[in-house]
């Protein structure tokens, strides 16, 4: 071997170990940090035809989508990927293209199961204002459950239960039914009681299965929001001194809290200015949300999908939308809702994927 050849061996055996020794001290590349999940709230005034998009993040409305249809309702399905819009025709909106991809004319309300698997219809008959249940796959090709007189649906948050407002032929009667999904059967139905042999045989509109709890709530008998073991017929008194039905619930996502707004104004002086909130474990009322805004009476509200920001919204002539942080219990601001219509609604987005 030349000396040359064995100079030139030396110098890549040096280089070498000098790349070598130089990458072992060099601190390794880290991945990037994911984005922080954004918290979004969907929110739209019936009979206006647009829905807008609120960033918590961002503390303001940052996209307005309008639709053909105007809508009086506003719920999110899946991961954010689609919006069911209840208008005169209910229709299935698509996020990413913005476009309405699917609508429903001979449904009067659709619901859908937090979840995404599962579409509940409430279906026109010959009999005005008598609604049959149809229960079916998302892609409506697998019908699971149906039910005649059936008004109000709500999904239990891990969309196990199904609970719905069955009507007797006494339109101002109806009852309870507690259906379960992997069943394929009703676990619970007919009037509960108070335990002092009240009946509460006149289910109203709000209402909230809770399956970790194996618990309902519900409103009854126009002033009674009330709490039930599934399967048993007595029920309970969720009490708050205040003589007027229960307007918009929201459940927290471990189902430990419910968060209450009562009918402002309706029928009591002065209105309620609070977000009610109840221990589901102990069953009685532990805090309130107070509400600062001139004029603002909460109604409709709406909880993000960890359980850390409230939106509500108003009735009333005051077009803002309140925001609140649920850990601290303090109102984070109130924002401009500058579109016309009436009656605005709330939804909160689902967790992003």
């Amino acid at each position: 071997m030349s000396i040359f050849h064995k100079f030139f061996v030396l110098g890549v055996n040096l280089l070498t170990i000098m790349v070598v020794s130089c990458s072992c001290d060099e601190e390794p590349t880290k991945p990037p940090e994911p984005p922080p999940e954004e918290h979004l709230f969907f929110v739209c005034a019936e009979y206006s035809g647009i829905v807008k998009v609120f960033s918590v993040e961002q503390q303001k409305f940052i996209d307005s989508l309008e639709f053909e249809a105007e809508g009086p309702s506003v719920e999110v399905i899946g991961s954010d990927e689609k919006l069911l819009v209840i208008a005169d025709i209910p229709q299935l909106f698509d996020l990413k293209t913005k476009t309405t991809v699917q609508t429903f004319p001979d449904a009067v309300a659709v619901t859908a199961s937090p979840d995404g698997r599962y579409l509940a219809f409430n279906k026109k008959t010959s009999v005005p204002y008598s609604y049959r249940l149809e229960l079916r796959s998302f892609d409506q090709q697998i019908l699971y459950h149906q039910d005649t007189l059936v008004r109000t649906i709500s999904f239990s948050i891990d969309s196990r239960l199904m609970a719905y407002r069955k009507e007797w032929e006494d339109p101002f009667k109806a009852e309870l039914v507690i259906y379960e999904l992997g069943l394929d059967s009703i676990i619970d139905n007919g009037t509960k009681y108070l335990s002092n042999g009240y009946p509460l045989d006149r289910i109203l509109w709000v209402m909230a299965p809770l399956s970790k709890r194996n618990k309902v709530v519900f409103e009854a008998n126009d002033f009674f929001l009330c709490i039930a073991d599934i399967g048993s017929d007595t029920a309970r008194v969720l009490k708050t001194k205040l003589p007027s039905a229960a307007s918009a619930i929201a459940v927290s996502p471990d189902e430990q809290y419910l968060y209450v707004t009562f009918h402002p104004g309706w029928d009591m002086f002065p209105p309620s200015k609070k977000i009610f909130v109840f221990d589901l474990v102990t069953e009685q009322l532990i805090d309130s949300m107070i509400v600062t805004e001139p004029y603002y009476e909460p109604d409709q509200l709406a909880i993000t999908w960890d359980g850390k920001y409230i939106m509500t919204c108003t009735p009333s002539v005051i077009r803002k939308v309140g925001l609140f942080d649920v850990i601290t219990g303090q109102e984070i601001g109130y924002y401009d809702f500058n579109v016309p219509g009436d009656y605005p609604v709330v939804a909160a987005a689902k967790r992003l994927k």
